[in-house]
């Protein structure tokens, strides 16, 4: 199983700072004009935990590897089996795809 980090990093900074990332980062940009004397950046208060929240998704594996193992294991066994109806029924609640009719 592979995890897009920028997805995830997205989703957690929206829970945690209940903010739009795509705005929160724009606003944090630093401008390209050139100024006089110096740049100068201000970050919000919530810079810091947003930090943190990428440092330690950024230690996260990007692979469970012991899962992966487990997975391959109980196929191999013929012990893994997969419920497509329960898989169907989640991908028409999520509106992955359109109920039978419905093109």
């Amino acid at each position: 199983m592979e995890i897009n980090r920028s997805k995830a990093i997205e989703r957690i900074a929206r829970i945690l700072l209940g903010e739009d990332v795509q705005t929160l980062s724009k606003v944090h940009q630093p401008k390209a004009e050139k100024s006089a004397a110096s740049d100068r950046v201000t970050l919000s208060v919530h810079a810091d935990g947003l930090q943190d929240v990428v440092a330690k998704v950024n230690q996260t594996p990007d692979v469970r590897t012991a899962r992966v193992q487990e997975l391959r294991e109980a196929i191999r066994s013929g012990a893994y089996h997969v419920d497509s109806a329960a898989i169907a029924e989640k991908m028409l609640a999520e509106g992955r795809i359109a109920p039978p009719g419905r093109d």
